[in-house]
């Protein structure tokens, strides 16, 4: 016996760049203006968010990202219209790669919507050139830090600022001077 496919859900993976809402893409403000159910990363900015019509559905993603992606597919079978709303570029962070590949080897449709990540935005923001030579820093997870102070160019640390009196005493520890000038 086949099972019919579901045709009318969906889910869309729309990343909402760096939080303001005039850099949102076109294709992502379409996105949500049709949706039904809306999960939301909880750095997704309010003004982001406040696109999100009223007659949506809106849901904080938290939890292990299997969880998130099995809610994702549970609600797409039913036929809604699923947006998943993350903060910067949905395939910049390694949570958002594992909802994608669980929804990928499930049989729902989806699509992705890209944007800039926080990587590329808060420097640009901050009127820090990145060139062709950078190290992107994840501070939240396992790192480095002799590496991350020894590459050359321009270091991009990811960190709430809770880490960011660690993170300067480890790097100043594996060899950056104190003194080195630092963009918030």
């Amino acid at each position: 016996m086949t099972r019919p496919r579901n045709t009318t859900g969906r889910i869309t993976f729309v990343g909402a760049g760096p939080g303001d809402p005039g850099l949102l893409t076109v294709r992502a403000a379409e996105i949500l203006r049709s949706a039904e159910l809306v999960i939301v990363d909880p750095e997704v900015s309010d003004g982001i968010v406040a696109l999100v019509p009223d007659s949506a559905e809106i849901r904080s993603a938290v939890g292990d990202p299997d969880e998130v992606a099995k809610s994702l597919i549970a609600e797409t079978r039913s036929g809604r219209r699923v947006v998943r709303l993350v903060a910067g570029d949905p395939l910049a962070s390694d949570v958002l790669v594992s909802e994608v590949a669980a929804v990928a080897a499930s049989a729902v449709r989806f699509d992705l919507v890209p944007a800039i990540s926080a990587d590329a935005a808060v420097p640009a923001y901050a009127g820090v050139p990145l060139g062709s030579t950078r190290v992107v820093v994840d501070a939240r997870n396992e790192v480095d830090w002799a590496a991350v102070a020894a590459a050359p160019g321009v270091r991009i640390i990811t960190a709430t600022a809770g880490h960011l009196g660690k993170i300067s005493a480890a790097l100043v520890e594996h060899g950056l001077p104190a003194d080195l000038p630092a963009n918030k």
